[in-house]
C-alpha cells in the first residue's frame, strides 16, 4: 500500500488526502445478514382452537368434512343426529362434531379428548391409510371407526347397516 501511496504524487499534482473507511468486524456482517433472514422468514400463523359442535360430555369425536358449512348442512346434520339420539340412545351435549375443512384433524386429535372418533369421510392422522371403512379398530384404548361420509350412508341401505352394525360393536349395543 505504501507503494501506492508514494506513486500517487507523480500522477496528481493536487493535495491528496487518504480517507480510510472503518473496517466491518466479520461479527456485525454475520448479524447483518441475520436481520435480513429474519426479516424474510414468514411469520406462521397459529393455528385457531378447534371449535366444535355440542359439549363432548362422553367423548364422542365426530369428524366431518363439509366445507360449505360451519359444522354441517343442515340435511346431514338432522341425518347424523337420528343416529346419535334414537339408535345411540345419546344426545349433542355426548358428542364433538368437528369440521375438517375448518381445522387440521391433527390439530383436532390433539386439542379434543376422546374415548371414540367417528370420521365420515375424512382422512384422520391416527388411522392408517389404506384402512378399509367399517372396520372399528382399537388405538391406544380409544374406539376409532372411518366410513364414508353421511350423504352417501343416507342414500345406500347397504352401507347403513354396515355403519348400524359397527356402532353397535363400538359401543356395546345388544
Amino acid at each position: 500500500m505504501q507503494e501506492s501511496e508514494a506513486l500517487l504524487k507523480y500522477i496528481y499534482h493536487e493535495d491528496l488526502y487518504l480517507i480510510e473507511e472503518p473496517e466491518i468486524a466479520v461479527e456485525d456482517q454475520h448479524t447483518t445478514d441475520q436481520e435480513v433472514e429474519q426479516e424474510a422468514t414468514p411469520i406462521v400463523k397459529e393455528a385457531k382452537p378447534v371449535t366444535f359442535f355440542g359439549e363432548n360430555e362422553k367423548g364422542i369425536l365426530i369428524m366431518v368434512n363439509d366445507p360449505d358449512s360451519e359444522y354441517l348442512n343442515a340435511h346431514d346434520l338432522k341425518f347424523l343426529m337420528r343416529i346419535i339420539e334414537s339408535g345411540l340412545r345419546y344426545s349433542k351435549s355426548d358428542i364433538a362434531l368437528v369440521n375438517t375443512s375448518k381445522h387440521a384433524s391433527e390439530q383436532v386429535i390433539d386439542e379434543i379428548g376422546f374415548s371414540y372418533l367417528i370420521s365420515f369421510g375424512c382422512e384422520v392422522s391416527i388411522i392408517k391409510p389404506g384402512t378399509p371403512p367399517y372396520q372399528p379398530l382399537d388405538q391406544d384404548g380409544k374406539k376409532v371407526l372411518f366410513t364414508h361420509d353421511l350423504r352417501a350412508i343416507d342414500s345406500d341401505q347397504e352401507k347403513k347397516k354396515l355403519l348400524w352394525n359397527c356402532l353397535k360393536t363400538i359401543f356395546n349395543i345388544r
